[in-house]
C-alpha cells in the first residue's frame, strides 16, 4: 500500500479501517515510515506555532502604529481584519489538535474479528448455536446476532458473549446499550475484560464522552496488544 496515501490520511482523518492496520503495521515495523511521521508531526506543529506568532507580531504592530484622524477607518477596517484571521487559525489550530470525538472514534475503531467460532460445519447442537451467532456477526447481521449472543449467555453462560453484543452495538450505533454492555464485560475480569475495556473507550468516544474515554486509555500500559499502541496514540490526541 502506498505509504505517502497513508501518511495523508492519517493527517486528513480519512483511512479506513484496512488502511488504518496498514497504517499501523507499517509504524510497528518500518523504521523510516516511523521517523517520516514523526519529522511531518514536528513540522505541523511548527508551522502552527510559527503561524500564531506572525499574527499575534501583526496585531501589535497595528497596535502601536500612529494613526492619522483621516486613515483612521481603514486602519480599523485592518485590525478588524486582524483580529478576525487570529481567532479563526486559533480555532483551526485548537480544532487540529482537539479533534471531535467522532473523528477520533471513525480513526481507530476497527470491528473485533470473529475469533470464537471459524466458519465450518458444526459438530453437534450445542455448537450449533454458536455457529448461527458468530455467522451473523461475520455477515455483518448484528441485531441478529445479538439475539443469539444473549441465548447463548443465558444457556451456556459463555464468558465472551458481552464482549461481541458491546461491539454489535458499537456496530448498530447504539453506543448507550454498548457502554452498559461492555461495563458488565471489563467486570467480568476475566480473558476478553481488556479487550472489552479498549472498545468501551471507543463506545465513550462514540457516544460524545471523551472525558470517559480518556479515563480508560491513559492506563494503555494494562491493556493488552494490539490495543496498547492504540490506546497510547488515542491518549496522546485526548489528553
Amino acid at each position: 500500500m502506498d505509504k505517502e496515501r497513508l501518511l495523508n490520511g492519517y493527517f486528513d482523518n480519512t483511512l479506513t479501517a484496512s488502511e488504518l492496520m496498514a497504517f499501523n503495521e507499517l509504524l510497528n515495523n518500518d523504521e523510516h515510515f516511523a521517523e517520516e511521521l514523526a519529522f511531518r508531526k514536528n513540522l505541523k506543529n511548527s508551522i502552527h506555532i510559527n503561524e500564531r506568532a506572525r499574527i499575534k507580531a501583526t496585531v501589535k504592530q497595528f497596535e502601536k502604529a500612529t494613526i492619522k484622524p483621516s486613515l483612521q477607518r481603514k486602519y480599523f477596517t485592518w485590525i478588524a481584519a486582524a483580529i478576525t484571521i487570529t481567532f479563526t487559525l486559533i480555532a483551526v489550530y485548537q480544532y487540529t489538535q482537539n479533534p471531535k470525538p467522532s473523528v477520533l472514534f471513525q480513526e481507530f475503531y476497527t470491528e473485533y474479528p470473529n475469533i470464537i467460532s471459524p466458519s465450518e460445519r458444526s459438530k453437534n447442537d450445542k455448537d450449533s448455536l454458536i455457529q448461527i451467532a458468530f455467522a451473523a456477526y461475520d455477515r455483518q447481521e448484528f441485531k441478529e446476532a445479538i439475539k443469539h449472543l444473549i441465548i447463548l449467555q443465558e444457556q451456556q453462560k459463555t464468558n465472551y458473549s458481552s464482549l461481541y453484543i458491546g461491539i454489535c452495538n458499537i456496530e448498530l450505533k447504539n453506543s448507550v446499550a454498548a457502554i452498559e454492555t461492555l461495563q458488565k464485560a471489563v467486570a467480568l475480569n476475566n480473558t476478553y475484560s481488556l479487550t472489552a475495556k479498549w472498545y468501551l473507550a471507543l463506545a465513550y468516544l462514540q457516544n460524545n464522552q471523551p472525558d470517559l474515554a480518556v479515563e480508560i486509555v491513559k492506563d494503555f500500559n494494562k491493556l493488552e496488544e494490539p490495543f496498547k499502541q492504540e490506546a497510547e496514540r488515542l491518549y496522546k490526541k485526548l489528553k
